[in-house]
């Protein structure tokens, strides 16, 4: 094979990298993927579609893992600015907002470094206990900080009644 064909393979082959990474693990558009990359929509439709026909031949599992660690690293840095704004801010409201703001990210992340074998997986017991004692400690905080988030406790409650239904049946 030539050099130039060779070549050629290889800026596909990492176009179509890249295009796998922002489409299937960063929920990126088309759209989106296309202005980022400097292709045409049809391109990235292409690769897309190369892509689940081959099932991600040319994409190794250490790519994976590795997109998926950056990915990790960049929740990390987000995560950083959400705390610093929780201590910086003195209305309550704003601090649980930024609270559920952290959790969010915090369960993405051990969701992914469970998917890469980093750190175990729970048992469905395990999920039932830890999601509880989540809650109690929501409840608490905001019964700490004052009634004004009456409707957040109730949520809660509520929630944890669901929960709590749901795992009996």
């Amino acid at each position: 094979m030539s050099q130039k064909v060779t070549k050629a393979k290889d800026i596909v082959i990492n176009r179509q990298k890249k295009v796998a990474e922002l489409f299937f693990l960063r929920n990126y558009t088309v759209k989106e993927i296309a202005k980022i990359l400097g292709w045409q929509d049809r391109t990235i439709w292409r690769d897309i579609g190369k892509i689940r026909e081959t099932g991600f031949k040319q994409i190794k599992e250490l790519d994976v893992r590795n997109i998926l660690f950056k990915i990790i690293n960049t929740r990390n840095k987000v995560l950083q600015k959400l705390w610093s704004a929780y201590d910086k801010t003195k209305d309550s409201k704003e601090q649980v907002i930024t609270l559920a703001k952290i959790d969010d990210i915090e369960s993405k992340n051990i969701k992914d470094l469970q998917e890469l074998s980093v750190i175990p997986k729970p048992t469905e017991r395990h999920e039932v206990v830890e999601r509880k004692e989540e809650l109690i400690a929501k409840f608490n905080f905001i019964i700490e900080h004052g009634h004004k988030h009456k409707d957040t406790k109730d949520k809660l409650l509520q929630e944890s009644k669901l929960q709590s239904t749901a795992k009996t049946e």
